[in-house]
C-alpha cells in the first residue's frame, strides 16, 4: 500500500488531517477511545474471555474511567472475510494514554495467551459514544485506502448517509495503536446503531450510491441481420469441425 503524501490534500470540515494515508482522521470532539480486542474462540471460551475482562474492571476504572463494554454474541460479516473462530470484545476509556497505560500495566491484558487475544486496537473516537444499551449494535469497517483524496470524498459522502438512517459515527481514523498481531495500515470506521434494520437500510443506500448497478444492455435492433440469420434462409448448417476457421458462405 502506498504511503505517499498527496500533493494537494482536499480541504473539508469533516477532516482533521488528509495529508497522506498515515493521517486520515475525522475531526475529534472528544478524548474518549475504544479498545477492540479480536480473540480466538479456539483458544479461549466466550465465558473465560468475559471473566478475564470483568476481573480487570476495577483496574480499568482507575485508569481514565475504563470500562468493559461487552462481547459480540454474533458477528455479521457483510463484506470481506471475518474468520469464524474469532470474536470481538470492546473496552472504553476517557483517554488513549490511559488505555495504553492500563493495558501495559496488566499482564492479564498485555499477554494475549491469557484470553486468546489475536489483535488489539486502541481507536481514538471522533464523537462521544452514546448509551450502549440504547445502541446495541456496532458497525466496524476496516479499509486499506490507496488514495487519500478519493477516500476522503468517499467518507464525506458516507457519513451523512449513516446519520440520515439513525447511525452515530464515533470513529474514523488511521491512528490505531495496537499491541499484537500484524496488520497493514488501515482506516477504521466505527458507528453505533439501534437496530440491524437501520444498518441494512443504510448499507443498501450506500451500495446504490457507491456501487451502482451497470446499465442494462441495449435492446436488440431487429434491422440488424447477424451471420447466423443469413445462414438460416439458405439451409447452411454451422460448421461442427474442430477447426477454428468458420465455413465460408457461398
Amino acid at each position: 500500500m502506498s504511503t505517499m503524501d498527496c500533493e494537494h490534500p482536499p480541504q473539508c470540515a469533516q477532516w482533521e488531517s488528509t495529508v497522506g494515508l498515515k493521517y486520515l482522521n475525522l475531526k475529534r470532539s472528544t478524548c474518549q477511545c475504544v479498545v477492540l480486542i479480536y480473540y480466538n474462540l479456539d483458544q479461549v471460551s466466550f465465558g473465560k474471555f468475559r471473566n478475564v475482562m470483568i476481573a480487570n474492571n476495577p483496574i480499568m476504572r482507575a485508569y481514565g474511567n475504563g470500562e468493559f463494554l461487552g462481547i459480540s454474541k454474533d458477528v455479521c460479516c457483510v463484506e470481506g472475510v471475518f474468520p469464524k473462530n474469532q470474536n470481538i470484545g470492546i473496552l472504553q476509556f476517557d483517554h488513549v494514554e490511559e488505555a495504553t497505560k492500563c493495558i501495559d500495566s496488566r499482564p492479564d491484558l498485555r499477554e494475549p495467551h491469557n484470553y486468546g487475544g489475536y489483535d488489539l486496537f486502541i481507536l481514538p473516537l471522533c464523537s462521544p459514544s452514546q448509551s450502549w444499551p440504547g445502541y446495541r449494535f456496532i458497525q466496524i469497517d476496516v479499509y486499506e485506502p490507496k488514495n487519500s483524496e478519493v477516500f476522503t470524498k468517499y467518507v464525506n459522502a458516507l457519513v451523512p448517509i449513516v446519520t440520515r438512517h439513525g447511525g452515530h459515527v464515533i470513529a474514523g481514523t488511521t491512528q490505531t495503536g495496537y499491541f499484537m498481531g500484524m496488520r497493514r495500515l488501515s482506516f477504521f470506521f466505527v458507528a453505533q446503531w439501534r437496530s440491524r434494520e437501520a444498518f441494512f437500510d443504510c448499507n443498501s443506500e450506500a451500495d446504490s450510491v457507491f456501487c451502482p448497478k451497470p446499465p442494462p444492455p441495449p435492446p436488440e435492433d431487429p434491422n440488424i441481420v447477424t451471420t447466423y440469420d443469413l445462414r438460416a434462409p439458405f439451409g447452411i448448417k454451422q460448421c461442427t469441425c474442430k477447426s477454428k476457421k468458420g465455413k465460408r458462405l457461398p
